[in-house]
């Protein structure tokens, strides 16, 4: 390795000790050159490394920049390194006895200082340096050359000073050169004889001249070039007018300068030439459209072609032209709503300074600019209601500052909850007629004579109406017709005058959670075209036809499949485990008198596997109506901090009337029975449906798992490991058991059409984990659908997970699959109910082992919502997870001990 020379700069700096959470950083470097110079950066704390990099202007002048330090550490030491005008690496740290509490921070460099720089010093001179301030004695001057002019070209990189050379005629030196400046150009003239030559390089340090080329041109022709690529001795021969010399032979490689792989020293072209994939929306004509509520990854690594825009508020508000940019459109709603576009942090630490800019059309006048309003160095832009125009298409482009390229996500949030006023149709007459509107925007509509297809779309809302809206579009990608603004539990209906054609059907809901038990309908004298739901997320569509074959299938209709169901919906095909039944159960209240301390809890269960549990009321008297099936039941008073109940008195009454009452303590469990009592029939949990993939004949009571053939859909859960191994657990959906083909497509070149493997990531990626799922109908139509997700490896911090060395494990597990780290399980039985449910999830499980269990609520992206540690001294533990607060969807149940964890699926329908 070669010993860098000494510094050849100064450096005055004061550093804060910032409890401030930051510092800016600033100066001037002396002698700078034209182009830009790049200063790397680094700033110490008590745990951490703030990498930074700063960057010169043609002035000197080094921009102020704010850097963002952890909060509550100390600056231990900064470092700081570039490459001089010699082209040597100089680095310098400073330790924290150096600094004063100061919030700016001044560096000052010198490009080129204390150096001798050797060179021709005479103006006169045909190779006068004006920066050499030592002369060597390598001055020529123009001479009147009666053989062949000859002139001898040095091309140098880095390392400049080791580079010399040696030209031989009948192995006599006729010319020579050396001790360089790295990164210029020398030429000689020599007058010399024809002759057969021989060029010899020499390299002081021995690892060759370091891309550093030399030519030899006679009468402006080169006749020959090339380098020392290792070592310290290097030759090429040749002839100058004299044929029979032994000639170096030619080089072959890549000729193109704007190839990757270009090779300056090859002679012959042999089409090895590699060059880089352009990213598909490097220009405005090619911007790609963003969805409403979407966060996206972009890269701008390969954005090499720009459109020339400069960015007044780029690069710190100095103003910065267009480097590394990626385009994207976005259209408004047709109502006020507020926009917010935001760059953020992937993990990769790419692409991690962005600029935005905000266009009516390409071409045009840049109207909105960002440089670093998001976190850290990110963009963000926010326009509140009204501000950008309705049902307008507007174009974002994204920018690397000063080059930065990488990948980074884009997020895009549009909100509709602008005002308190409703837009809409005031005209009863009207066939759009809406009853909640409070101020008529115009768009009333009225029965005419349709000559093409008459439309009815029928909408009847669910809850959270208002984050609903929806767009019919035709094959040609063009809105025909949309609607929006809606409230709760109401049914709306739209008439359209459409011609025939294939149709998509596009919902999106705001919040991202699906339309909340909503659903749509598309009507044509009478006959359903198409209808279905949003069951879940932001964005579904349905494709159908209007008096038109070939267009894609509609999607099923979801719903309650039983007709014995007070819901039961005849038009679904796919039960969505909604449905609700009468039940027979007798009205019961529980009266517990005396005093108890904080956080004390009851809990009821049955020997059918019933529990209900909730919280002392208050400190005197706690009151308990339940609904209760025939059957035994407990009563248990339970400390969960180990707070206890002085002793009290329970009575438990029906219609008014005790039917048991008595003394009760802390842990102590008392008896009671409802209606025919201990003598009813246990109920058993399942699928009751003989038509689902998962039928349960010995079940008494659906408890919604029923799983269809034909359920086209597929997703997955993200688990991070909790023992502090280098493993993600993957636990897709259970209806992966029907489908008849799958493919994993691990994101690293390699795939498994296996249904549970394991696969070794060799980095920290980020990698797409991708899962497509094939499904087979029984009429013999089959429907194919991916899911997909970015994994890294220190996506799990703060779980156990650690990935120091590089690399980890996925491990696919099935749904309610569970993961021993020994021989023997410590947990059995482990059953959850209700599923769905809406506001509490009842748990029991037998427990061996005397220890600490954990349970934790997921939501589909691995994000631990809810997290509560149990203690129990063995055998069967029962207890509830309240869910009130949490919104519709689909969650993940972990239960894990020291040596196993349990996951099972469930559902919250509200």
């Amino acid at each position: 390795m070669k010993l860098l020379l000494s510094l050849l700069f100064s450096i005055a700096l004061s550093v804060s000790s910032f409890s401030q959470n930051g510092v800016y950083l600033y100066g001037f470097m002396a002698n700078a050159p034209a182009s830009p110079v790049q200063i790397d950066v680094s700033i110490y704390g008590d745990s951490s490394m703030t990498p930074v990099l700063l960057f010169t202007e043609p002035s000197g002048n080094i921009q102020t920049q704010w850097i963002d330090l952890p909060s509550g550490e100390s600056i231990q030491f900064i470092g700081a390194g570039y490459y001089n005008c010699q082209g040597n690496y100089t680095f310098q740290s400073w330790n924290a006895s150096e600094f004063d509490d100061l919030i700016d921070i001044p560096l000052n460099f010198n490009y080129c200082a204390d150096s001798t720089l050797y060179g021709c010093t005479d103006p006169l001179a045909i190779n006068y340096n004006p920066q050499a301030n030592q002369d060597d004695g390598s001055c020529q001057y123009v001479t009147t050359c009666q053989l062949n002019d000859v002139i001898v070209s040095i091309s140098t990189q880095s390392w400049g000073q080791e580079v010399s050379w040696n030209l031989l005629l009948d192995s006599t030196s006729v010319a020579g050169g050396g001790k360089y400046q790295s990164n210029n150009t020398y030429s000689s003239n020599w007058c010399l004889e024809n002759g057969c030559y021989t060029f010899e390089m020499f390299d002081t340090f021995g690892d060759g001249w370091n891309e550093s080329t030399f030519q030899v041109v006679v009468d402006g022709l080169v006749i020959q070039s090339g380098t020392l690529l290792s070592g310290n001795y290097g030759s090429v021969s040749f002839g100058i007018n004299q044929e029979g010399c032994i000639e170096t032979p030619p080089v072959s490689g890549c000729t193109d300068p704007l190839a990757l792989n270009y090779n300056p020293f090859a002679t012959i072209d042999d089409n090895s030439c590699e060059y880089a994939t352009i990213t598909e929306n490097d220009l405005c004509a090619n911007a790609i459209p963003l969805i409403p509520g979407s966060t996206i990854l972009i890269n701008n690594s390969t954005a090499f072609q720009n459109e020339g825009i400069w960015g007044e508020c780029w690069g710190f508000g100095q103003g910065e032209g267009e480097q590394t940019s990626v385009w994207y459109t976005f259209t408004t709603p047709l109502y006020p709503a507020s926009i917010h576009l935001e760059a953020l942090y992937d993990g990769s630490n790419t692409l991690t300074d962005t600029q935005f800019g905000i266009f009516e059309e390409c071409g045009g006048e840049m109207i909105y600019c960002d440089g670093n309003a998001g976190e850290g160095l990110m963009s963000a832009l926010d326009f509140e209601c009204g501000v950008l125009d309705e049902n307008t298409t507007y174009i974002l482009m994204i920018d690397g500052y000063y080059g930065d390229a990488g990948t980074c996500f884009l997020q895009y949030e549009v909100d509709s909850t602008c005002t308190t006023e409703v837009l809409g149709c005031t005209d009863p007459q009207a066939i759009n007629y809406n009853p909640e509107a409070t101020e008529d925007d115009g768009s009333c509509e009225y029965a005419t004579i349709c000559e093409l297809n008459e439309i009815q779309v029928v909408i009847n809302t669910g809850t959270w109406a208002n984050e609903i809206s929806w767009n019919l579009v035709n094959a040609d990608s063009i809105i025909v017709a949309t609607g929006n603004g809606y409230s709760d539990n109401l049914e709306y209906v739209s008439q359209w005058c459409l011609s025939d054609g294939c149709y998509t059907f596009q919902m999106f809901d705001s919040f991202g959670d699906g339309w909340n038990g909503a659903n749509f309908e598309v009507i044509l004298d009478g006959d359903i075209l198409a209808s279905g739901a949003l069951s879940n997320f932001n964005y579904g569509a349905v494709t159908f036809g209007i008096n038109q074959e070939g267009c894609a299938n509609t999607l099923p209709i979801y719903g309650c499949t039983d007709p014995g169901a007070v819901n039961y919906n005849p038009e679904a095909i796919l039960d969505d485990g909604s449905c609700m039944y009468d039940s027979d159960c007798t009205p019961v209240t529980i009266i517990i008198d005396g005093y108890n301390v904080p956080y004390t809890e009851w809990l009821i269960t049955s020997t059918d596997g019933y529990a209900l549990a909730g919280a002392m009321q208050n400190q005197n008297v706690t009151i308990i109506d339940e609904c209760l099936e025939d059957g035994c039941y407990s009563l248990e008073i339970i400390g969960i901090w180990g707070d206890t109940l002085e002793l009290g008195y329970y009575t438990v009454l029906v219609d008014s009337m005790p039917i048991a009452e008595g003394l009760i303590g802390s842990f102590q469990a008392v008896s009671f029975e409802v209606g025919s009592g201990c003598d009813s029939t246990n109920v058993i949990y399942g699928c009751t449906d003989p038509n689902a993939y998962n039928y349960n004949p010995e079940a008494t009571e659906d408890d919604g798992s029923c799983i269809y053939q034909f359920d086209c859909s597929i997703d997955f859960f993200v688990i991070p490991d909790s023992t502090g191994e280098d493993v993600i657990w993957i636990v897709p959906s259970a209806n992966i058991l029907a489908a008849v083909e799958v493919l994993w497509d691990f994101g690293d070149g390699t795939t498994s059409t296996d249904l549970f493997p394991s696969h070794e990531y060799f980095g920290d990626g980020p990698f797409t984990l991708c899962l497509t799922a094939t499904f087979a109908s029984p009429d013999g139509s089959s429907c194919s659908i991916t899911y997909c997700v970015v994994l890294t490896g220190d996506m799990a911090d703060g779980s156990g997970f650690t990935s120091s060395e590089g690399g980890f494990t996925i491990n696919v597990i099935g749904d309610g699959a569970s993961v021993g780290l020994t021989a023997t399980e410590s947990i059995t039985n482990l059953s959850l109910w209700p599923n769905p449910t809406k506001d509490q999830l009842n748990m029991r499980f037998n427990s061996l082992n005397n220890n600490v269990q954990t349970v934790e609520i997921m939501d589909i992206n691995g994000k631990i919502i809810v997290q509560k540690e149990l203690n129990n001294a063995g055998g069967t533990v029962t207890g509830f997870i309240d869910v009130t607060n949490l919104t519709s969807g689909v969650y993940l149940f972990k239960l894990s001990s020291a040596d196993q964890i349990e996951t099972r699926r469930f559902v919250i329908a509200k």
